[in-house]
Formats: C-alpha cells, sequence, structure tokens
C-alpha cells in the first residue's frame, strides 16, 4: 500500500517513475502496528530483477534532520524482499529506499497502519552527457558545465549535475535522470562569456540564454556537447577605505554587475586586497555595485557613490551606465566607504599598563567576537561596528590572561566582575581611547578517566564554583581532557559530569556529588587553590563508564 504524498519522489527532485503510487493518503496516529512489508527491486530501462540489494525502512525526518533506519531487507534472485516491524511515524508513514550504484536512488512510502504493504521499486538507469570546451583566449580546464531542467510548476531551471572541465577540455556530467536539458558553463570569473549548447552566447541581461535543448533518454550516453567559448569584456576597480583612505582589505564584499534594465547579471567577490574584476561580460551596457555590509554607514552603492540605506535605496540604473564592447576592460571603477562607528584603544597589563601584542579584541557579549588584534608593539587595536547598535568591548583568548571588557571587568565566559560598560554610538562616531586591562589570571586543566581501569574517558562537563559554591562556569572535555577559561587567582572547586562513554559525578578528588537540588557545600568538596599565572594541571576525576546500552544506540 504506497501512494503520492508531500515529500514523495517528485518533491525530492527523483524520476517520478522510480517510485510507486496506489492509495490514498491516511492520516497520521500516534502509534503504528506491525507491517508485513514486501516487493521487488527491478531495472526500469530493461525490467529485470536485481539480487542482492540492500532495501532500507526508514522513519523520515523531522526537519532538516537524518532518517532513522528502522531496519533493513535484502533482495534475493528474484528481487524480492520481505520485513515485518513496526513503522512509528509522525507523518503516519515509514520510507522504502534504495541505493544501488550506478542506479539512481529510488523507493517509496507505506502507511504505519498498513498491517500489510508492497512496495516494488524499480531503479533509474543514469545517462551522460560528454563533450569539449574550447577556449582560445583562457583555461578552459578551470570552468565546469552544468545539466539543467525546467521547473514549470517554478517557472525557473534548475541544476540536476554539472562536472569540472579537464585539463584538455573535456567534461562528462553524469547520474542524469531521462529529461530534457539545457548544457550550459557555468558563470564564474574566468573570463569567457556563459555559452549554452548549441554555441549560444549569453545576452548582456538577466535573462536565460536561448539554448538548444537536448534531450536524454534513460540510460544513454550523449556526446558532442560542445563549446567554442569567447573572451568577455571587464568592469574593475578597488574598494577604498574612507577612514583610513586606503584600499579596504579582506571585506569580504561582493560586487555586483547589473543589466541595462538594473536586474542582477552577476556577482563576484571583492578581492582581499580591496581590488575587484567584473570579468565574462558580453558587450553590452551594465550597472555596478558593491555590498560590504551595514557596519558601513554607505556600504551598498551603485557607482559613482549612489548610496543605498534601509530608509532609501534608488534603483542601480540610477548610477552611470557602463559599455563593454569588444571584450574591453572599463578600468578605475572605484568606490570609498565609511565605517559606522570606529572603536580604538590598547590592549594594557592591568598591573603595569604596557601594552599586550597579539590579543583578540572586538565586542563581548557571554564570549568574545574576533574584529581585530592587538598590536605586537604597542597593544593598539581598531574596529569598525554598526551604528546605533549596543555593544561591549572585550579583549579575549590570551590564557593565562583573563578576557577583559571595557572599561575594568574581567570574564569567565558571561560571569564578569568589575565595570562593565555598554556603548551604543551613532552613525560617525570615533571612539579612541578605549584601552583594556587584562590581568594575570590562572587555569585549571586535568582529565576524566574510567574509573574501572584509568583510562582516558570521552566527553563529559566541567563545572566550576567559587569559594561560596556559586556554579561560575561551565565548559567541556573532549577525548577526556579540560582546561577552564583563565580566571582570578583564589580557591575554586571543580566538578565532572560524565557524558557519552561515561556516567555519574563528582568533585575533584572524586568526592560525591550532592543529592539533586543540593548545595556543592553539602559533600565538602575538594578545594583548589590557584595563584596568578599558574596553570594548574592534574585536576582529574574517575567516572565509571556507562552502560553499554546507552552508549550503543537505541533499539527501535
Amino acid at each position: 500500500m504506497c501512494c503520492a504524498r508531500n515529500g514523495s519522489a517528485a518533491s525530492r527532485g527523483w524520476p517520478a517513475l522510480a517510485f510507486a503510487a496506489s492509495c490514498a493518503l491516511t492520516p497520521a496516529v500516534a502509534v503504528g502496528a506491525v507491517v508485513a512489508l514486501s516487493g521487488q527491486v527491478t531495472s526500469h530501462l530493461t525490467g529485470e530483477p536485481l539480487a542482492d540489494v540492500r532495501v532500507s525502512i526508514e522513519v523520515p525526518p523531522l526537519g532538516f534532520g537524518n532518517p532513522i533506519e528502522i531496519g533493513y531487507a535484502f533482495t534475493d534472485a528474484d528481487g524480492a524482499y520481505s520485513w515485518t516491524g513496526d513503522c512509528e511515524s509522525i507523518y503516519g508513514h515509514c520510507d522504502v529506499l534504495v541505493a544501488d550504484p550506478p542506479y539512481l536512488t529510488g523507493g517509496g512510502w507505506f502507511d504505519q497502519d498498513a498491517g500489510v504493504a508492497v512496495v516494488d521499486v524499480a531503479l533509474i538507469t543514469p545517462a551522460t552527457v560528454s563533450g569539449t570546451l574550447r577556449f582560445p583566449d583562457g583555461s578552459a580546464s578551470e570552468m565546469s558545465v552544468e545539466a539543467d531542467r525546467f521547473v514549470p510548476e517554478s517557472g525557473f531551471w534548475e541544476s540536476i549535475g554539472w562536472n569540472g572541465v579537464g585539463t584538455d577540455g573535456s567534461f562528462v556530467i553524469g547520474a542524469l535522470p531521462p529529461d530534457t536539458y539545457r548544457i550550459c558553463t557555468i558563470p564564474d570569473q574566468h573570463g569567457a562569456v556563459r555559452q549554452c549548447f548549441d554555441h549560444v552566447n549569453a545576452p548582456p541581461l538577466a535573462v536565460g540564454p536561448d539554448a538548444t535543448l537536448v534531450d536524454v533518454a534513460e540510460g544513454a550516453a550523449i556526446q558532442g556537447i560542445d563549446f567554442d567559448l569567447v573572451e568577455g569584456g571587464t568592469l574593475s576597480g578597488t574598494v577604498h577605505d574612507g577612514y583610513l583612505d586606503v584600499p579596504l582589505a579582506n571585506s569580504g564584499g561582493q560586487v555586483v554587475a547589473y543589466d541595462a534594465n538594473g536586474a542582477v547579471l552577476t556577482v563576484a567577490s571583492i578581492e582581499p586586497s580591496g581590488a575587484f574584476h567584473v570579468r565574462g561580460l558580453p558587450d553590452g551596457t551594465f550597472y555596478l555595485g558593491i555590498n560590504v555590509g551595514d557596519i558601513f554607514s554607505d556600504g551598498v552603492q551603485f557607482y559613482p557613490g549612489v548610496v543605498c540605506t534601509f530608509d532609501s535605496c534608488p534603483p542601480p540604473t540610477s548610477g552611470t551606465p557602463l559599455t563593454i564592447s569588444g571584450a574591453d576592460e572599463v578600468a578605475g571603477l572605484d568606490f570609498t566607504v565609511h565605517p559606522a562607528v570606529v572603536v580604538g584603544g590598547h590592549v594594557v597589563d592591568a598591573a603595569t599598563g604596557e601594552g599586550i601584542g597579539g590579543v583578540d579584541v572586538g565586542t563581548y557579549f557571554s564570549d568574545g567576537y574576533t574584529l581585530g588584534t592587538s598590536a605586537a608593539d604597542t597593544g593598539a587595536y581598531r574596529f569598525y561596528w554598526y551604528a546605533d547598535t549596543a555593544f561591549e568591548v572585550g579583549a579575549f583568548n590570551a590564557p593565562p590572561r583573563i578576557n577583559a571588557v571595557y572599561p575594568g571587568a574581567s570574564c569567565l565566559g558571561g560571569y564578569c566582575v568589575g565595570d562593565v560598560a555598554t556603548l551604543f554610538e551613532s552613525t560617525g562616531t570615533v571612539l579612541a581611547d578605549i584601552d583594556i586591562p587584562m590581568q594575570l589570571g590562572a587555569v585549571v586543566s586535568g582529565h576524566l578517566l574510567r574509573s574501572d581501569n584509568g583510562m582516558p574517558g570521552n566527553d563529559g562537563a566541567i563545572l566550576l564554583y567559587d569559594s561560596a559554591y556559586n556554579q561560575i562556569w561551565t565548559g567541556f572535555a573532549f577525548d577526556g581532557a579540560y582546561s577552564t577559561d583563565a580566571w582570578l587567582p583564589g580557591t575554586y572547586y571543580v566538578e565532572a559530569l560524565g557524558e557519552s562513554q561515561l556516567s555519574g559525578c563528582a568533585f575533584y578528588l572524586d568526592r560525591p556529588c550532592p543529592d539533586d537540588g543540593g548545595s556543592p557545600a553539602d559533600v565538602d568538596p575538594t578545594p583548589v587553590t590557584v595563584a596568578a599565572g599558574e596553570t594548574r594541571t592534574g585536576v582529574d576525576f574517575h567516572l565509571p563508564p556507562a552502560d553499554a546500552i546507552f552508549t550503543s544506540g537505541f533499539e527501535l
């Protein structure tokens, strides 16, 4: 008993004829009954049964999660399989999945209350298309070709397969289900105008080329899908930092070429140096824009200097039209952007006031978000931030120095001692004296060990309490090892909770943990006293191994 449904073959992009369908959808129920499932796996192309093929029975995933296999079977010499078991799914059905390369993956589904269900699967034999790219003015081996098919429901072309081009210009796109395809080069920045089969160059408009479509039958090997590429034009320039009056390095931004109607034609990354090149443009008229983010007050612009804001964004065609003719380059198309808020100062030693170099600096909430690094010789730093957005300035990730937050707080994760200033600045603000003092702290480290053999355990949680038994930090042990963040010298208590391969709970020197809801003070835990600059090692814990039933997974 199986039928078409949401999440069936068609909605997954699999060929509909690889799936069986023969009943109406029934409502989902909380608990499924035992289902006797059977069916046959065959080749769709030849009708021949496929022997020794693994058939997986799965509970569909929740959202974007992974399906859960609840059973499997292998086909016999006649392609037949059978399985009996419980299907319990919030969707009211379970899936049958068959993956047997080189066939395309296929399957079906059955109702969890079917009692008896038959799901036959006919696996599609994939097709291939191949050909050669010739690009006299560039390197075709650095390019790629894709096969697209049109989806009437959306009105768009979707990519079904692609592959890179070899050093000899050849390519093969495999694993294609039977369909009608548009075969085109993938737009890139190697300088060639995009082309679709059969030798149709992309127009200077954001529309699909008028390609010659290729009918691909099941199991076919289509050859002779050849391309002769031509060099396109280039729009180039540099994005400048208006505050420092230098090229804007490592912006991670994008440069966008729009067609004559203002529609997006192609997008390229701004290079780490701040320069950009939009290559492979056909002859025509274009407009140019950049997007380096709203950490700059004018981070979205159209050439030359037409600023787009949240309140007012003119069309790209409000900029200057740029004409490409004969694969020429229009250079010198420069932009200048200005940071919304500039934050600067020094990271200094809290005791001596001397600068500390090589420290991550940025915003600090419950942990640090790095936006810069303090200079090696002076401890000076600078970073940019958003306007009208609350933030705290911190220096972090420099053990055994303690994470610090301006103007005078020491922080362990989200637990801070001292003064913290929350800043909220308007566009154009420059803060030049945000100095951050860092104290020398202490680090506690150790291992989680198996109590039965003393070998390193696995993952676990580490809790740190102050001398008054207040929990101030939680971290994790990985592969049996842990290390706290740097913190103030003093007396503390360390607790470990077993996870994965370990169980139980203990304080240092294997002191017991309190009953649920109890205070650590109730069990007289062993204190750990650390001094400034110390990295205390050997604060180990011995925890019993977890029951094997919990470490080997769940039986369904």
